[in-house]
C-alpha cells in the first residue's frame, strides 16, 4: 500500500492529472517541439538526487532525525502530562 501511495504522489507531483490534449503538445526545456516526453535534463536530475538520497537514508536509518526531535517530544509529552 505504501509503494502505491508513493507512486501516486510522484505521478501527481511530476506528471499532474491525465489530460489527453497535452499528449499532442510535448516540448523540450528550450521550448522546441518534441514527439513525446523527453528525458530529464541535468538541472532536474541535480535537484532530485539529494531528495532521493535523503529518502533512502532516512528510510534505512531514521534515528538521524528521530534523535534530533526526541528532546522536544519528551518535553512536550511531559508538559501535556502535567496539564492532565
Amino acid at each position: 500500500a505504501a509503494v502505491y501511495i508513493l507512486w501516486r504522489i510522484i505521478q501527481n507531483v511530476f506528471l499532474g492529472k491525465y489530460n489527453a490534449e497535452k499528449l499532442d503538445h510535448w516540448t523540450t526545456v528550450k521550448g522546441e517541439h518534441a514527439d513525446g516526453p523527453t528525458d530529464m535534463v541535468a538541472f532536474e536530475k541535480l535537484t532530485l538526487w539529494p531528495l532521493i538520497i535523503g529518502m533512502f537514508v532516512l528510510g534505512i536509518y531514521p534515528t538521524l532525525v528521530l534523535n534530533y526531535f526526541n528532546g522536544a517530544a519528551v518535553q512536550l509529552i511531559d508538559f501535556i502530562h502535567s496539564i492532565l
